[in-house]
């Protein structure tokens, strides 16, 4: 399908411009002004103001965890975890995965995140519903679960090793990982030092951090994703930045939680490659990028008080080209001839936008998920003016969704 989108504005990088945006199959063709072109248009969509600006990349989510909103609240991270989600998901069946994960897709891309790198329990029936709702997604795979990767056909969906915790692993479950990152050259994908139990057990059983401790199996050696990241000390940032890792906060889910503030600032002037993702909805109780770009900024203004510790610009590249980069995804994350038309349209005709002159500089304090009205993946409409396409039914979805939790949660 070809597409012309005109009388539209267009974030490019560090600016807004006025002009036209075409995409030509899946990838953006033309930007610029208005021009007279031989392409035949399936549609021409007149914008009248609204903005195009790159898809936004989760770099942490548990899609299918929809299930699991307000399941637990005002509960730390332990209680949370150990008596109210895993409990619950022992009790789930194959199919389950498969409709959560399309909820939680339709919650991604009406929020327009237009990529996550996921991360879950059973990634074959999410891969199912990534597959069937034709969205960008990286897996994050258990060892039991490398035949996906020869098995897969799907060229939106790429996959990497999965090292849940250190405290939700054994020593063989880290070195069966990192075999197989090395053998099908994948990233690893974690979660580290989130709450200070997770950094106390840790002590009291390795002498060390969780980051030293992964570390002294070579984890770092090849390329690591790395979730929440809130306590941290001097060695593990001389680790993570030596070996380029990548870090990726999760403002939301962190403060609702009560495990801490991840020093997001610290962490990027350590050199280390700073993401944003959501968490999970059962967490943080939504997925919303919107909400941790402004988190992100502004608790580290109030941190370190100084207004210009993280810009409007920096926060906009942690959720695009710094996650693209992470991804190893060069042609996502930013608007751009001959890149992806991974691309969002927000509504910024809405008062909390005006006045538009000084919008670029200051987009993630007044924007809001609510005001997405278009999402589009790889040239495709998965979401459009309260209408979402993503191979099944919508109102299917939400039934079986709700079947689903019915069932699981008493």
């Amino acid at each position: 399908m070809n597409y012309r989108f005109y009388n539209a504005k267009i974030l490019l990088r560090n600016e807004i411009v006025d002009g036209e945006l075409c995409v030509e199959n899946s990838k953006i063709s033309y930007i610029g002004q208005s021009k007279v072109s031989n392409i035949k248009f399936d549609e021409e969509i007149d914008l009248k103001g609204k903005l195009i600006m790159s898809g936004l990349i989760n770099m942490h989510s548990h899609t299918s965890m929809s299930w699991a909103r307000n399941l637990s609240n005002d509960t730390n991270l332990e209680d949370w975890l150990y008596n109210n989600i895993f409990p619950v998901e022992e009790n789930m069946e194959p199919d389950d995965f498969y409709w959560t994960t399309l909820q939680g897709i339709k919650e991604l891309v009406r929020n327009g995140i237009t990529t996550c790198l996921d991360m879950y329990i059973d990634n074959r029936n999410t891969y199912r519903a990534f597959s069937k709702a034709n969205y960008r997604a990286m897996l994050s795979i258990f060892p039991k679960e490398i035949d996906l990767i020869e098995q897969n056909k799907n060229d939106l969906i790429s996959f990497c090793m999965q090292i849940h915790s250190v405290y939700n692993v054994t020593e063989t479950d880290i070195v069966d990982a990192i075999k197989l990152a090395r053998k099908y050259k994948l990233k690893i994908n974690m979660h580290l030092s989130e709450s200070l139990s997770e950094m106390g057990e840790c002590f009291a059983k390795n002498s060390c951090t969780p980051t030293q401790y992964l570390d002294s199996f070579g984890v770092f050696d090849e390329p690591c994703i790395c979730a929440h990241c809130v306590h941290l000390e001097d060695k593990d940032y001389e680790i993570l930045s030596s070996k380029g890792a990548t870090a990726v906060i999760n403002n939301s889910a962190n403060l609702k939680l009560g495990s801490g503030v991840a020093p997001a600032y610290t962490i990027m002037k350590r050199g280390i490659n700073v993401c944003i993702g959501t968490d999970g909805a059962g967490s943080n109780n939504h997925i919303d990028m919107f909400k941790e770009m402004f988190l992100t900024s502004t608790l580290s203004k109030g941190i370190m008080h100084d207004p210009c510790a993280i810009t409007n610009n920096e926060v906009l590249d942690m959720a695009s080209k710094n996650a693209s980069k992470a991804l190893g995804m060069d042609k996502i994350g930013e608007l751009k001839v001959g890149n992806f038309a991974d691309l969002i349209v927000l509504d910024i005709n809405e008062p909390n936008y005006q006045p538009l002159s000084k919008l670029n500089n200051g987009l993630i304090y007044c924007a809001n998920s609510k005001d997405v009205v278009m999402t589009m993946v790889n040239g495709k409409f998965l979401y459009r003016e309260g209408h979402y396409y993503l191979g099944e039914d919508e109102n299917i979805i939400t039934h079986e969704f709700n079947k689903i939790v019915n069932r699981l949660v008493k």
